[in-house]
């Protein structure tokens, strides 16, 4: 009989952190707007890790290319420079690791220069989110921070 109470126990325990991990992971889904206010990102779950995507971006920088028709010019690869930047994924491969509440492991690509770097995520009190992009080490970086969007 305590075997059985025991063996139950950790069965409830194991379910329930798994539950807890997994609703702490899907913390960061969801729509994201820059702290400048020039871009919103949606950050989406796929095949286990977390990857954003462009939804919405200031283009008042060049009026003669409207948003929906700017295009990747600064990619290093040729064939990927006809690609649309509205909808591109931007920050792939994140995967949430439950010792720190962060979201790592991550690449994200930025437009403006072509350059891929490694990327980490953490939310900062409730609705504040940080990307840092990175070469090599973190504390290198430079850090984004979005607020949640309603």
């Amino acid at each position: 009989m305590i075997l059985k109470i025991f063996v139950s126990t950790i069965l409830v325990f194991i379910l329930f952190y798994g539950f807890s991990s997994s609703e702490q992971s899907n913390l960061i889904l969801g729509k994201w707007i820059s702290q400048e206010g020039n871009v919103i990102v949606q950050l989406i779950e796929d095949s286990g890790t977390f990857k954003g995507k462009i939804l919405w971006f200031d283009d008042t920088d060049d009026l003669n290319r409207p948003m929906n028709l700017r295009t990747d010019i600064k990619n290093p690869d040729v064939n990927l420079r006809n690609r649309r930047i509205l909808g591109l994924d931007v920050l792939v491969g994140l995967t949430y690791n439950p010792e720190c509440n962060c979201w790592q492991n991550g690449k994200i690509y930025d437009t403006n220069s072509g350059r891929i770097r490694s990327s980490s995520v953490k939310i900062e009190k409730e609705n504040l989110l940080k990307i840092c992009g990175f070469w090599h080490f973190e504390f290198l970086g430079r850090t984004m921070v979005f607020r949640r969007l309603f």
